[in-house]
């Protein structure tokens, strides 16, 4: 299964396929039971004699140009593929060949369940590694969320990218894929307003609401609020995996993405707050009282910020670029901006200097702010679980970012993240925009969810100006985190003293 082949028109193909709708059975057309073959768009079986013609048949009624993004039928679903029920293996009737890839593990451990119901040896799938640690969801339907111009920075391309490099470093048979599922209007109001949610909702079936939903900033068609819907309740599938134990941690690859989104209103290329409904979701569901947030995207997630400003129950910590772009959200990223009432001390922000003179803060440096700042407050904190909002702009080259993390930098910092809530970690995408790299972090991210060891950083150094951000900081919130404060300080904190941690 390790042996790849020409892949590009088969993921989506393939993560569609639904196992649980294989079934044996005789020739639809001549009710031959030997040799027969089932599609794996209609679950229909079909013998040598007509499988062919159907499968060419299909495919001319979803026939895919050169990227899922060219195709002239958004329902099309590229190559047509055919599971044979005589040696379990899937032939692609397009390319005249086998296809062999890690993604058809889930499909060939069921059909081998139907053939050989009692049977106990290890084979195609069992041989395979069945205890998963780490999680993987994602949703085809996403994709159709896309703007009118295919040079948008928010496209379907991004995921299209992540999929492939995943498949290709064969990382997705090690995952438990999980099912994607659509989040209900119940679970929306866990953080949105029923004004947002309603217009949302309607911006499927109502030219007028999609336009008045849009903003330079904000894309949508007929398609972006059954997308937005099945990213987040994919995320909450993953979310609720962990927190029953079935997995340790998991990635969900989320779009459109979702920090920037308030409760009433859309922004940043966001339509739902993703980690903030996940977040409420596991507080009401599984009763979690301390959830910590941990958002690496290079812009503030000003959304998540605002739902939590007043809860202490979730510490949000944002590592985030301090500039004057319309997307920096450069007033509410301020370091000063650190709750309200209860949520006091609960909301971080390290801005990370960007004007011109500043150096780009590499790898060094961002293990730098978590060392000293992220790491001391979030166990201090001690959640019982961690989420993330994995944007990946701020990585070398990214033309929203500025700044120069590797995909080993983004390793590390999922590393260190691991150390907190006993290891359940659930991470979703956000942003991230130059396609030459984002597969890559995404595929180290997650082979350090999985257990891989990190490589050992090089070639970075910790600048000047990260030295003075840490030591500014590190005294400012030590007046909530007594973790902050050096040995002489705390010597000097009267015992009934106002610091609260």
């Amino acid at each position: 299964l390790s042996t790849q082949s020409t892949w590009g028109p088969h993921v989506h193909y393939n993560l569609k396929v639904q196992p649980d709708r294989l079934q044996m059975g005789p020739c639809v057309d001549c009710q031959n039971s030997d040799e027969n073959w089932i599609c794996l768009k209609c679950y229909q079986c079909r013998c040598s004699r007509y499988v062919s013609a159907h499968a060419h048949q299909l495919f001319d009624k979803t026939r895919y140009g050169p990227t899922p993004v060219d195709s002239v039928d958004p329902e099309a679903d590229g190559h047509c593929m055919a599971l044979s029920w005589s040696d379990l293996s899937v032939w692609c009737y397009t390319c005249e060949n086998y296809v062999k890839h890690d993604l058809l593990f889930p499909i060939l451990q069921r059909a081998e369940a139907i053939k050989f119901p009692n049977h106990q040896q290890p084979s195609i799938a069992s041989s395979q590694t069945q205890i998963f640690i780490t999680g993987f969801v994602y949703s085809p339907l996403t994709e159709k969320h896309c703007a009118d111009t295919t040079r948008h920075y928010e496209s379907p391309a991004r995921t299209e990218k992540i999929l492939c490099t995943l498949s290709e470093m064969c990382i997705l048979s090690k995952c438990k894929t999980l099912h994607s599922r659509q989040a209900n209007k119940n679970e929306l109001l866990l953080v949105h307003t029923e004004e947002y949610v309603e217009k949302l909702l309607k911006s499927a079936v109502d030219p007028e609401v999609r336009e008045s939903m849009k903003r330079e900033d904000v894309y949508i068609n007929e398609y972006s609020a059954e997308a937005a819907l099945n990213a987040c309740g994919g995320l909450l599938e993953l979310v609720s995996a962990v927190c029953r134990g079935e997995i340790k941690n998991g990635f969900a690859l989320t779009r459109p993405p979702g920090h920037h989104c308030k409760r009433g209103e859309a922004g940043g290329f966001c339509l739902l707050n993703n980690i903030a409904i996940a977040t409420e979701f596991a507080k009401q569901r599984f009763g979690l009282t301390k959830i910590f947030i941990f958002d690496f995207d290079v812009h503030h997630g000003n959304g998540v910020q605002e739902i939590f400003y007043e809860d202490s129950s979730v510490l949000y910590i944002s590592i985030h670029r301090q500039g004057q772009a319309a997307g920096d959200y450069s007033e509410e990223g301020l370091h000063t901006n650190v709750g309200k009432d209860k949520g006091r001390g609960f909301n971080i922000n390290i801005p990370i200097p960007y004007r011109e003179g500043i150096e780009p803060f590499g790898d060094a440096d961002y293990l730098a702010l978590m060392d000293s700042l992220v790491l001391p407050i979030a166990t201090a904190f001690d959640p019982q679980l961690v989420l993330v909002c994995a944007g990946y702009d701020a990585a070398k080259g990214d033309p929203t970012g500025g700044q120069n993390l590797t995909p080993t930098g983004y390793a590390t910092i999922t590393s260190q993240l691991m150390k907190l809530a006993n290891g359940r970690l659930v991470m979703s995408l956000e942003g991230g925009y130059l396609l030459s790299i984002i597969g890559s972090c995404v595929a180290e991210t997650i082979q350090t969810l999985m257990g891989s060891a990190v490589k050992t950083t090089i070639g970075t150094r910790i600048t000047t100006d990260t030295l003075i951000l840490v030591s500014k900081l590190r005294q400012y919130y030590s007046k909530h985190w007594l973790c902050l404060k050096d040995e002489e300080d705390l010597s000097n904190v009267d015992e009934n003293g106002d610091e609260d941690e």
